[in-house]
């Protein structure tokens, strides 16, 4: 025993062996049990004390024998001892743990030193001669294997060589105080996140070279292994972010979003998320398998989300959105079924989709081979960077509109709309290079290599094919007729058809998107689309989709919507149409207010209405302080708040008393404030879910597939709020943007091969080409004529009701509130509006105010198309 680790005399030593383990004893805490003494102690001296108390109190001896013998022991290994005092114990007091902490790290550094070691030496055992080394290869770990063909045996010894001298020469960490409680805690909690938004696995951590890293430049950090930060320190992350949430969206309006997406195994993925006030949250995932997958199920889990949101978080839940296929609209029929008063509403950027996707269906059967090769020159010079200076400094040269090409890596068709625009944007460089004799400079800047060259001439021959770019131009305008036009505005007058319908996707895939922003978008949509310069087919098409996708959703929330905007109010419907009658939009107001609040609205709420429509009152601009609203808007560069504009216009009630009933909902002018409010609220898209998606993807890999589904779900939150806290630039995995729930769709022709071949083998690098994109689009779109409408029929729900329904048994309940048969043919969008060509001065104002935020969404995401593309290039 002349060896035994100082840290025994912090521990009792019993002469039994541990469990099963025939080296180590059974150790019990001298701290923890002089604790555990002193509390039974004093809890056997008062029960003696107390009346009828006639037990006598063990001495400190016995009770110390009745917990060796009770209670749990540790295993007597020198390494659990020390955690134990450092991790575990809170009775130790501060010089033990000090000392104890020194030790720990220590023995860390030691260990990891060893390890090293061990991985060097073990390596220099089994290194086969350069001659050999081929047929070696398989025999050596597989941790050191060769991985490519470039990577030779010297450059392996030098490697090994710079770890061993690195063992030898570097330093242990310089002598300081170790780091208190709280600065450890905030170091583990940082790292924790670092790993997460680094991409990194959380088992990188037991990883020798990483504990060595660590332990050489941060030797008074308590460097936590594997099991703790996926553990313990992941649970308490987990624990800070749901607490953050509830104190952020507490007492705030929300809508809730559920969208699924198979992962890497055979089931699917349900993200569950909330969208309170224009800012998102990940509340919670599930995983559920093919089979479980309908909509009875997934109504269910609908409806604990939404208790879960009004209960333990606090929110009030206005409406809840997804995507229009076939599973997700027969769940809303069942969820608004359960909850009458609850608004549902589709996804208005996968609807922007459905619309492109119905344009599309009227593009040539061929286009798929000059947009393919379209991609793969795009690609082919961004993999070349010296060939797309080249290119690159002729069009600054030629003033060729933005001086750089866009290979579109992000995940939406936008980004192939603007990488075609860049590419027929490069047409005049391109032809002076071809005209000023630099075609070889554009071969050899590709470089010299077998095969290089081969490629860098068929991509020229590409360029330089009669009749390259004006089919380009033709496909990308899909096609317009235009009779004698010079074919330079061909480029000009390309993007009419595109252009509209990327502004309006940008516009409405946003977090502040709301429902008036949906409305005044479809206007504008519908106002450019009635042009007659479009071909007819074409024009058609966009205005019989637009009808469609605007007949499926509750019309009377999203009238309401426009209405209560005080920028909008009535002046953008047509002159004549009924809802510019006060009337008509306090019959609205009123069939709403029941609705969502099952009360009956009063004189007093029927009188807001009037006087708000009329700007007079308390509802004026200058009362709402509506100018204040629009200046605090401009200044963040996003649309005005609605509803913190409509909250300043509730009275403050008093809360009810503890254990009271909650207030009803407030009725006259109140009333009318807080249903503007409500409907202001509704966020109608899950792009916030796609987005959870991708940062899915980097937890659940192919290469981490066998990471479980609940360890996926915390670091999925904690990365979500780490990214939404410091926002990330962007990059790295992307998803295909048309791919269905159901996974990825199989590419026709082989070309998928082909782009993977060309972005190095890594099919996330360009997930998608533009052929395939527009395919799937119209597969999409041509799926989407199979369903009936959302919420296109009205249905009485039996006596009684459903479970958890607050109803009144004198008012029919319906799935989308009740507008009059008289009114519904003005509903259409060819009539609700202004036409094109006689749109009065006011209603022009609203509708290119709202274009104009859709045009500087589309420019941030060709910045941010820049930004990925420069990262690429430079990395």
């Amino acid at each position: 025993m002349g060896n035994e680790h100082a840290v025994w005399k912090q521990f009792k030593r019993s002469d039994k062996h541990y469990l099963s383990d025939r080296s180590h004893k059974e150790a019990w805490c001298n701290w923890c049990i002089a604790a555990q003494v002193a509390s039974i102690r004093a809890n056997e001296a008062e029960a003696a004390r107390a009346p009828g108390g006639v037990k006598v109190p063990r001495d400190e001896e016995a009770i110390k024998e009745s917990l060796y013998t009770d209670s749990t022991a540790l295993c007597g290994k020198v390494h659990i001892l020390l955690t134990h005092l450092v991790k575990n114990c809170s009775h130790v007091p501060p010089d033990v743990k000090d000392w104890a902490q020194n030790q720990y790290r220590a023995r860390e550094r030691k260990r990891t030193q060893d390890a090293m070691q061990a991985y060097a030496n073990d390596y220099d055992s089994r290194s086969p001669s350069l001659s050999g080394i081929d047929a070696a290869s398989s025999s050596l770990p597989r941790q050191i294997r060769r991985i490519g063909s470039d990577f030779t045996m010297a450059d392996e010894d030098v490697q090994m060589d710079n770890i061993n001298s690195g063992l030898q020469g570097i330093p242990p960490p310089a002598a300081g105080q170790p780091w208190s409680q709280s600065v450890q805690a905030n170091f583990a909690s940082d790292l924790c996140r670092l790993f997460l938004v680094s991409d990194m696995d959380l088992r990188a951590a037991n990883k020798p070279f990483v504990r060595h890293f660590f332990a050489t430049y941060i030797g008074q950090a308590d460097f936590p292994g594997w099991e703790e930060l996926s553990g313990r320190i992941l649970d308490e992350e987990v624990k800070k972010v749901t607490d953050k949430m509830k104190q952020e969206v507490r007492g705030r309006y929300a809508t809730g979003q559920c969208e699924e997406w198979r992962n890497s195994g055979n089931g699917l993925v349900l993200a569950a998320m909330l969208n309170a006030e224009y800012s998102s949250y990940l509340v919670n995932s599930f995983y559920i398998a093919e089979e479980h997958k309908t909509p009875e199920n997934l109504a269910a889990i609908a409806c604990v989300q939404i208790k879960l949101y009004k209960e333990v978080l606090g929110v009030g839940v206005v409406a809840w959105c997804t995507r229009g296929d076939r599973d997700a609209v027969n769940m809303r029929q069942l969820l608004v079924q359960r909850m009458p008063s609850l608004v549902v509403v589709d996804c208005w950027a996968h609807q922007m989709n459905l619309v492109t996707g119905d344009m599309l269906k009227q593009t040539p059967v061929n286009f798929g081979t000059v947009l393919d090769d379209a991609l793969e020159i795009v690609i082919w010079l961004n993999r070349h960077p010296r060939s797309c200076e080249i290119l690159e400094a002729a069009m600054a040269q030629l003033s060729c509109g933005s001086a750089r090409l866009i290979l579109p890596v992000i995940p939406r068709w936008t980004s192939h709309y603007l990488a075609l625009c860049r590419l027929i944007d490069a047409q005049k460089a391109f032809r002076q290079l071809l005209l000023d004799g630099r075609e070889g400079e554009l071969v050899l800047a590709a470089g010299v290599a077998e095969g290089v060259s081969t490629k860098a001439l068929e991509i020229v021959d590409r360029l330089k094919r009669p009749g390259f770019f004006e089919d380009l131009k033709e496909y990308a305008s899909l096609p317009i007729l235009i009779l004698d036009t010079h074919v330079d505005d061909i480029a000009i007058s390309a993007k009419r058809h595109l252009h509209p319908l990327a502004v309006a996707t940008n516009l409405l895939q946003t977090d502040h998107t709301r429902l008036d922003i949906v409305l005044v978008t479809l206007a504008n949509l519908y106002r450019v689309f009635s042009d007659s310069q479009f071909d007819t087919s074409i024009r058609d098409a966009v205005l019989s989709s637009l009808e469609k996708r605007w007949g499926k959703q509750d019309q009377a929330i999203f009238i309401l919507a426009a209405v209560f905007n005080p920028t909008i109010r009535v002046f953008a419907f047509a002159v004549d149409s009924p809802f510019r009658v006060p009337n008509v939009i306090q019959s609205l107001a009123a069939e709403a207010f029941r609705r969502l609040f099952s009360i009956e609205p009063d004189h007093d709420f029927m009188t807001a209405v009037t006087q708000y429509l009329h700007n007079t009152g308390p509802w004026t601009d200058e009362r709402l302080g509506l100018e204040r609203f629009k200046a605090e808007a401009k200044e963040k560069g996003l649309p005005i708040n609605l509803v913190n504009l409509w909250r300043n216009n509730i009275p403050i009630r008093d809360p009810p008393v503890q254990g009271a009933p909650p207030l009803p909902p407030s009725n006259g002018a109140a009333g009318f404030a807080n249903l503007a409010l409500h409907i202001a609220s509704i966020v109608p898209n899950t792009t916030s879910t796609e987005r959870i998606f991708c940062q899915y993807r980097r937890i659940q890999s192919a290469f981490r597939n066998g990471i479980s589904h609940e360890q996926v779900r915390k670091q999925l939150i904690v990365r979500a709020d780490a990214v939404r806290t410091r926002p990330m630039g962007p990059g790295g995995l992307k998803r295909k943007f048309a791919e269905e729930p159901g996974g990825s769709r199989g590419s026709e022709g082989g070309a998928e091969s082909n782009w993977s071949a060309f972005c190095g083998g890594d099919p996330d690098v360009f997930p998608c080409g533009f052929a395939d994109t527009i395919r799937n689009l119209v597969e999409e779109a041509e799926e989407d004529d199979t369903l009936s409408g959302a919420l296109g029929e009205e249905f009485n729900l039996p006596a009684g009701g459903l479970p958890g329904q607050i109803s009144s048994s004198q008012t029919p309940q319906r799935l989308r509130t009740h507008i009059p048969p008289d009114l519904r043919p003005a509903l259409e969008l060819r009539v609700l509006f202004p036409q094109h060509d006689n749109t009065p001065a006011t209603a022009k104002y609203i509708f290119d105010d709202f274009w104009n935020w859709g045009e500087l969404a589309l420019a941030r995401e060709e910045k941010m198309q820049e930004t990925v593309n420069k990262a690429d290039q430079e990395s």
